[in-house]
């Protein structure tokens, strides 16, 4: 715990930021997965991409 400006504390929570960043991570695993490739993305319907992999907007 650290004493911060104007009377501030940080309380670190250690378990649920350590569990709130495992699911993060199994989240980017499993669009890692997916691979790169943009049309196995669920919103690429949406969007364009050019030949250099850009997103046309």
């Amino acid at each position: 715990m650290d004493d911060g400006p104007d009377g501030l504390i940080l309380r670190l929570l250690a378990d649920g930021s350590a569990a709130r960043r495992a699911a993060s991570q199994a989240t980017l695993d499993a669009l890692n997965e997916q691979g790169r490739d943009p049309s196995s993305h669920p919103l690429s319907a949406d969007l364009s991409v050019n030949e250099d992999g850009e997103i046309n907007l």
